[in-house]
Formats: structure tokens, sequence, C-alpha cells
């Protein structure tokens, strides 16, 4: 009898600690929670929103339903709908027109489910504000559409002739023009009403998004978008500006890691349009893309000859979200648990019955707020805390260390400044190691926009023997001698000009004793013929590693006054690097040694996952000059050399004279 309790016990136990095993695991892997709570039993429509989607896995496969008592509930995750609707005709009806106001109104001849009313015939170029009310009795009317403007703009390729409006069962629809402010408009020659074939058509979510205005050259305006997740099903990007008119072209572009590293891939690119007249507005700010997977996108938009862009607001169309599907047996209140990108999609017999769920007898459950988890996770569990660390490396080879500073928990994108590139053969020397001298792998990223330093030009005065008296000079001053290959940048204020424009540099030879030679590093024809339109800047191909800072931009003026310079400045491509840090701490940036290979981290398996993460932001402390203890290089490693010598040098002369004391002057030879 004890024996068999013992057993039954045993068992018991086991099963416990199992239990509890599992629900720690499940604990340890997701990373939000989130309340809903059922009002009533049976079947129940959970929609999937934006909080859902910015934190569950691709196809929501890592969501868990759990009970008061800790048991998993089944669900099923409902794609959605395809909208089918049709249009049907309604003749319009004109209403009594007032000073202010005209319009018409629409009998459809019984209450019909309608969403959306289309007009056609508008005698063209029209730009016109409306409002749009519903009634199914003509004495009672709902406001549908508070206010809107239509329009048909050929010469400006702009169109929208459809109210969208949420469904309902209306019998009249009237449409009011306001014409305070424009002409009256014609009448519709056809006016149509559009019928859903389904109730629950998808609804089209937009998302705000953050917007952060980057710096950049004349012409160009770019922005950081914030998406509130990775990988959201993202249809379009739609813009609000302050312009009053606009025609500009627009891309939107994302980091995708290629290859050995990560480079910029459009998303998608579209023209900007907007005209207003008075009151009214047309537009056409929505810049179509496909499914992006990070949770940071850049605007670039081209402004041409015009000021840089003023984006007041910036928004993420969705795709149509699925919903899901669950039957609770009891009010009361559901945890649902999400966030671990490795989870399996669940299997269900619920899914048995897929085919015969109703929709219309679902009832629609209200999310509570997501809350984050914070957990102790081992780094034996952390994919990214096992590649943070790499192999050890002998740091002393490498010409200059910098520290990182502000260095965050989590990943983090630190941008490499001109000086980096200017020490550095190319980016294969780069290396990030912590304070006991282990390298810290990180994940290269080539940027869009470039890397752009300003040069202020100082004009040279012309000698009296110049054999081109008519050559304008001007010292350019590099910010580095041995700077990668980019393009000097030379911009004027001239609107009608041609000229041939080269860039010299005089080359140090290698006796001292030798002449410097002037090469010829860059030469092109400038010229532009529109004095409407500002002039494109001239861009000037510098090779890498010229081999002096000192340049000279010469300017053939022919027989006309000198061009006017407004800017010049030095581009070259840009990057920065990924890394993951397991707790903030001290980093150093190690470069400036030809002779390391290039690295080769595991951590480029782990791309796809870590690429979708929000980064932090370091920077590099100043490169200094001397060995400052922020910024080292080998100036005091040669400083100790010098001095050991100079002792040594000093010991050996004291060590000599000593001797010759000792031993007194060398007698002469017998003769």
């Amino acid at each position: 009898m004890r024996f068999r309790f013992r057993v039954v016990f045993s068992v018991v136990v086991a099963c416990l600690s199992s239990g509890v095993t599992a629900h720690a695991a499940m604990s340890s892997a997701v990373r939000y929670e989130r309340p809903l709570q059922i009002e009533h039993a049976g079947p129940q429509k959970i929609a999937v929103d934006v909080p859902l989607l910015s934190g569950a896995a691709v196809g929501l496969r890592d969501v868990r339903f759990y009970d008061a008592a800790g048991a998993e509930v089944q669900y099923l995750v409902i794609p959605p709908s395809v909208p089918r609707s049709e249009w049907r005709a309604a003749p319009a009806l004109p209403i009594a027109a007032t000073k202010e106001q005209s319009g018409f109104e629409l009998d459809l001849g019984d209450l019909v489910f309608v969403n959306a009313l289309r007009i056609e015939g508008i005698a063209a170029p029209f730009l016109k504000r409306c409002r749009l009310e519903g009634s199914g009795d003509r004495a009672h009317w709902t406001l549908l559409v508070e206010e809107q403007s239509l329009f048909d703009l050929p010469a400006e390729q702009l169109q929208l002739l459809t109210l969208e409006f949420p469904a309902g069962e209306f019998r009249y629809l009237r449409v009011t023009w306001d014409d305070t402010a424009s002409a009256r408009v014609s009448p519709p020659t056809q006016t149509f009403v559009q019928l859903p074939l389904q109730k629950d058509a998808p609804v089209p979510v937009h998302v705000p998004l953050g917007v952060e205005r980057h710096e950049a050259v004349r012409g160009t305006s770019r922005f950081r978008l914030r998406l509130p997740g990775p990988q959201l099903p993202v249809a379009a990007i739609a813009l609000t500006v302050a312009e009053a008119t606009l025609l500009r072209d627009a891309r939107v572009t994302e980091a995708y890691f290629t290859g050995d590293r990560i480079v910029p891939t459009e998303l998608g690119h579209a023209q900007l349009r907007k005209v207003q007249q008075g009151d009214a507005s047309a537009a056409a700010l929505t810049i179509p893309i496909t499914d992006p997977r990070e949770t940071e996108l850049e605007l670039v938009v081209d402004d041409g000859d015009n000021p840089p862009l003023q984006l007041i607001a910036a928004m993420a169309v969705l795709k149509p979200v699925p919903w899901i599907y669950l039957e609770a047996a009891a009010p009361g209140t559901l945890m649902a648990r999400f966030g671990d990108s490795k989870a399996l999609a669940p299997n269900y017999d619920l899914e048995a019955r897929r085919e015969a769920i109703d929709a219309d007898r679902t009832i629609a459950v209200v999310w509570g707020e997501r809350r984050e988890l914070v957990v102790a996770m081992p780094p034996a569990v952390s994919p990214e805390v096992g590649t943070t660390i790499g192999g050890a490396l002998a740091t002393t080879g490498f010409r200059f260390q910098r520290m990182i500073d502000d260095v965050g928990a989590g990943m983090n994108a630190l941008r490499i400044d001109l000086a980096v590139l200017a020490h550095s053969r190319t980016a294969a020397e780069w290396r990030i190691v912590d304070a006991s001298g282990r390298q810290v792998p990180y994940l290269l990223e080539q940027l869009d926009a470039p890397l752009a330093v300003a040069i202020v030009p100082q004009r040279m005065d012309i000698a009296a023997d110049d054999a081109r008296p008519h050559v304008s000079r001007y010292a350019v001053e590099l910010p580095y001698a041995s700077l990668p290959s980019g393009h000097l940048v030379v911009e004027t204020s001239a609107r009608v000009f041609r000229r041939f424009v080269r860039v010299v540099a005089d080359r140090m030879p290698p006796d001292p004793r030798q002449r410097s030679q002037e090469i010829e590093v860059a030469r092109w024809f400038w010229s532009h013929a529109d004095a409407e339109t500002a002039a494109p800047p001239v861009r000037l191909a510098l090779p890498a590693a010229v081999g002096t800072q000192r340049m000279t931009l010469e300017i053939e003026e022919g027989d006309n006054s000198p061009l006017p310079l407004t800017a010049v400045r030095f581009e070259t491509t840009a990057y920065r690097v990924r890394f993951f840090a397991a707790t903030p701490q001290p980093l150093r940036l190690l470069y400036g040694n030809a002779a390391v290979p290039a690295p080769h981290y595991d951590l480029a398996l782990l791309a796809d996952v870590l690429m979708g993460r929000a980064a932090h932001e370091p920077h590099l402390a100043p490169e200094a000059e001397g060995g400052d203890a922020r910024s080292v290089s080998t100036a005091p490693s040669m400083y100790l050399f010098w001095s050991v010598l100079i002792v040594t040098a000093l010991g050996l002369a004291l060590l000599f004279i000593r001797l010759l004391r000792k031993n007194g002057p060398p007698k002469p030879a017998a003769g």
C-alpha cells in the first residue's frame, strides 16, 4: 500500500513539475501578453490589430490563448475575405440650390446596403468640396462624409470621383457641393452606388509612422520613417504635406542583407502630385510599396529646384489582415501570449470546423493593452547573445583605436565617420572589441544617402606671368589626404553658362629634392542653358588615395565673368555597422591595419532575425592626435620606443665615459 502511494505521488509530482517546466519555457520564450475580456460564451471574433501584428511572428504562428486556469484555448486564423461588390446605376435628381450650395439626391428605391458613390459626366476640369448624407426615410439624415474634395483635372493627371463611407442600409443619398469659393459644376450624367456582397468586408488600416528628417544635399529631402514593428503587411505609404502645389518624384527604400553586407533596396516609387484651389485640394500622395522587413524605411524626395519638402505626417496603409476565431466555454478573461520568433504554428482539432464557421454569428471581442514581459533569459538560450562575442584579437597592429560611446543593450547601429574611411584601406580592417580584447561581430551596412562634407574653396590670385589669365583657380583642401573614392560636388547660382572644369593636385615625389608633379585628377564640361531653372551641380569623380589634401579647382571662364560658386562638398559612400550587445558596455572600434584579413562572423547567419530589430545609435569618440585616452593611435607606442632608445643610448654613453676615466687616455706606442 505504501509502495503504491509512493508511485502515485511520484507520478503526480512529475506531472506537476513538467507542467511548471512547460509554463516556464513558454514564459521565457514570449515577449508580450494581452488580455481578452469574454462577455458571452460561444464563437468569438478577434480583430488582428497593429499591436498584435507588430509583436507577433509572421502569420501569427506564435500566438497562444490561455484561460484563467492556464489551459490553452484553441483558435483559428481566418484569412481576410476578398472584397466582392457590384455597382448599380442610380439616377440623380437636383436639389434646391442656394447662393452657397447646390447638389443632387439619389433614390435607390428601397433600403440598400451600400458603401460608396461614384459620379461621372461632370465637365472637366473641376475641383469641388462636398459632403455626403444618407437616409432611410428622407426625414432623418446621417452624415456619412463630412467634407471631401472631388476632382477631375486632366492637365495635372489627378482624378477622384468616388465617395467611400462606412457601409450601411440607406434608401436616399444626398451630395451637397460647397459653392462659396468656386463656380458651380454641371450636373452628373451618371451616378452609381456600390453594393458590397459581404458584410464583413475588410476595412483598410492606416498606421501613423514616426517621421525624422535627415540632413540632405540641395535638391533632395530625406526622411526616416519608423514602423511600429517589423514585417508588417504594408501596401503603401500615404503622405500629408504642407505644400499647396506639388509635383515631385519620391521613392521608399529599406536596408536588405545580401551577400556580405546590408545594402539599400527600393520598395516602391511614385510621383507626388497636389493642386489646391481655394479651400479645396486635389492630391495623389500615396507610394505603393512591397512588404517591408525592417522597422525603419527611408523616404527620398527629389525636390528639383524647389525648397525642401514640408512633410507633415506619414501613414502606412496595411493590406487586408486576417481575424481570429475561437470558442469560449464561459465568460471571463483570456490571456494571449506572443512574440516568440521561433514558435511553430499550432495544430488544433478545431481546424475540422473551419468550413462551418459563420462570421455573422460570432461575437466581437475587444483587446486589452499589450504588456511586455520582462524575463531573465540565460545566454545559452538567446541566439543573439550567443553571437555577441567573437575570438580574441591582437590589437597592437591597428593604428587607431576609438571608444564607442553610448552603446545600448540589444541591437546597435554605429555610423562610420570620414576619419575611419580615410585611415582604412577597406572596410575589412574594421573591428569592434570589448574591454578584454575579444571581437564583437557586426554586419556591414551601406547607406543610401552619401556621406557629405562641406568644403570652403579659397580663390587664388592670378599671377602676372600666368599663361592662362582667363582661368579661375580655387584652393580646395580635403579633410584628409587618403580619402576613399568619391566626388567633388560644385554648385553655382548661374543659370546660363558653359565652362571646362578640372581638378589638379600637386603630388610630392619620393625624393624631396625633386619638384612636385601636377597631375589632373578630374575634368568635366559643365553647361546649363535654361534661365528659368537652377543649374544642376557638377560631380567630379575623385579616385581613392590621391595622396594629398590640397587640390586646385580650375574653371576656364573664357571671356566671361567668373562663375559664382555657392557650395563645394566632398561626397563618398556612407556606412554603418550593426552589432548586438548583451549589456551596455565600453567597446572600441579598431582600424588602420592593412595586414588584417576580412572578418567572417557567424552573425551573418542570423541576419534575417536581426534585421527587423530596432537599433540603438551609439557614436564614435573624436579621433584625437597624440594618444588621447579615448582615441589611441600608434603615437604612444612610438613615444615609448624612442624614449627607451634614448635612455639606452644615454646609458651606453655614460658607461663608455666611465670606462675612459678609469683606464685613462691611451698611451702612445713606443718608437
